[in-house]
């Protein structure tokens, strides 16, 4: 499989990042995941993540 890598440009993909970030917080996953996969402890709006992304863009896959 063969993965294509971008920067973020729309909105909906600055929203799936958040929807990504809001199942990976530590407050959602168990302490088990965790330690095994690691976790996400910020939480950003979309706004901000708009703002970060015009400054450093966001790279997806």
């Amino acid at each position: 499989m063969e993965i294509h890598y971008s920067r973020a440009t729309s909105k909906q993909e600055l929203k799936q990042i958040l929807q990504i970030q809001s199942v990976n917080l530590r407050s959602v996953i168990s302490s088990r995941e965790s330690q095994k996969e690691g976790f996400v402890s910020v939480v950003h709006t979309l706004d901000l993540l708009e703002r970060m992304n015009k400054v450093a863009a966001h790279i997806v896959a």
